[in-house]
């Protein structure tokens, strides 16, 4: 039988991702745009990750998930799932955040209507580990509108650091053949994943432009044990 081949793929790269992922699983999987694939790349998770993720993919089809036989760093992980992608758009999808319902949807008509657009996001909301919310981040410095009216200072924005709220469209949506061509460990000096999307967004910026439309559609979820607060504590910076 010939595979039917997405729109979008979804990358969501996890480890020990059980407080949080049925949460970010179910988000997904309610999209009002239903066209998608789901990759999970389980990274050797020693909590209950792989039995929930097991679960999901008895009862939707379009999630496939993958473990990895042991852990081989988050920069890969991530670049594991980007590999794995078939569709024409991609987007990383963390296991303890929270889209809206109309996020891929929203982004899927900006990418599909404007070609000088290489990756379109949302402004989102922090929350903490309980829910709650703790502030609005809003992408306002790459708002569309803006964006198709001053191209040239748009792109600016994602060459300087530090850059503001504009990182956080590294969680939007992307042509993913442009982001393939990026260097995730831009010439082999990221050592973290937490700083790894400035150089990133750079690369992808040479190549288009990126924007992002005035709604708050995603939540992202600020806890003590995701990837940035390890990072810095390793790092030796003090967290609140």
């Amino acid at each position: 039988m010939k595979q039917t081949v997405p729109k979008v793929s979804i990358g969501m790269p996890v480890y020990n991702g059980e407080p949080f992922i049925r949460e970010a699983l179910d988000s997904l999987l309610a999209q009002t745009f239903t066209d998608f694939e789901l990759i999970i790349s389980d990274n050797a998770s020693t909590d209950m990750t792989e039995a929930i993720c097991r679960e999901y993919t008895i009862h939707d089809r379009r999630i496939r998930y993958v473990r990895q036989e042991e852990n081989f760093g988050a920069l890969a992980n991530f670049r594991f799932v980007l590999d794995e992608a078939i569709g024409e758009y991609f987007m990383w999808a963390a296991a303890d955040d929270v889209q809206h319902e109309n996020f891929l949807q929203s982004l899927v008509q900006i990418l599909d209507k404007h070609n000088q657009f290489v990756l379109a996001s949302s402004s989102i909301e922090s929350i903490d580990n309980c829910g709650v919310k703790l502030w609005d981040a809003l992408l306002d410095s790459i708002y569309i509108d803006d964006a198709m009216i001053n191209p040239g200072e748009n792109r600016k924005l994602f060459f300087r650091n530090p850059i503001s709220n504009v990182f956080f469209s590294i969680y939007g949506l992307y042509r993913k053949e442009v982001l393939k061509s990026a260097d995730l460990n831009y010439k082999g000096m990221v050592k973290y994943l937490s700083g790894s999307e400035i150089p990133l967004l750079a690369q992808v910026a040479l190549k288009g432009m990126i924007t992002s439309i005035p709604q708050t559609l995603k939540k992202y979820r600020r806890h003590p044990d995701s990837v940035y607060y390890s990072e810095q504590n390793e790092k030796g910076f003090f967290l609140t």
